[in-house]
């Protein structure tokens, strides 16, 4: 890894949301992190087609394709902010696909601030944290924008913000995500200038090229 990114000009690594029944928060890869939390190059976080516990839908062919990656991404997104990881490697910087398995819709959800009126709170408030990782540390890849439909397209640029969310084409699954994907983002309700870092800004940035 080393000789890629320093003598060959790589721009960053790829991984597995995870890997048998480990995910990338586990104790295993800390080694891994911490050799590129040093390196400073970012990790794109590939979606698997089924979350650990599978077998209630395995059979089914669109529930396992679709509704399984975004099982399985947002369950990666979910334990990386919720472990130690980020305290541990503060310049990580992952960058997952399926847009975290639609993880717009249930971020707000996952760190629910005290309101102090309850009489039986149930969650952890954890809001700073975990905002300050989704805000540093975490990143998402569209994965095919036509697959998601314009609403929560938009919906998660107002979430994520636009700074956050880098394109992609996510070829071969369907010819007309990838052929017809940037046509898609540039049909968005939002302004040219985060449709501008979607489609490339982001991504240079974070990879760091001219």
């Amino acid at each position: 890894m080393e000789r890629c990114v320093k003598d060959l000009g790589f721009r960053g690594v790829q991984m597995a949301a995870h890997y048998g029944n480990l995910y990338l928060d586990e104790q295993q890869f800390r080694p891994y992190f911490r050799f590129l939390n040093g390196l400073g190059v970012p990790v794109v976080v590939h979606h698997t087609p089924l979350p650990v516990d599978y077998g209630s839908i395995v059979k089914y062919a669109n529930l396992r394709r679709q509704f399984g990656r975004c099982l399985a991404q947002g369950t990666a997104v979910g334990r990386e902010l919720f472990s130690n990881l980020f305290e541990e490697f503060p310049n990580l910087r992952l960058i997952h696909s399926m847009l975290g398995g639609g993880f717009f819709a249930f971020a707000d959800m996952l760190v629910p601030p005290s309101t102090g009126t309850d009489a039986v709170d149930r969650f952890e408030d954890q809001s700073a944290r975990i905002r300050r990782y989704l805000r540093e540390n975490i990143y998402f890849d569209l994965s095919g924008a036509p697959q998601w439909g314009k609403a929560q397209l938009e919906f998660a640029v107002k979430v994520f913000g636009a700074d956050h969310i880098l394109y992609g084409g996510s070829y071969p699954i369907r010819r007309d995500w990838f052929q017809e994907g940037v046509a898609y983002v540039r049909s968005l309700a939002i302004s040219e200038a985060d449709k501008a870092l979607i489609l490339g800004g982001n991504a240079k940035r974070l990879f760091n090229l001219a």
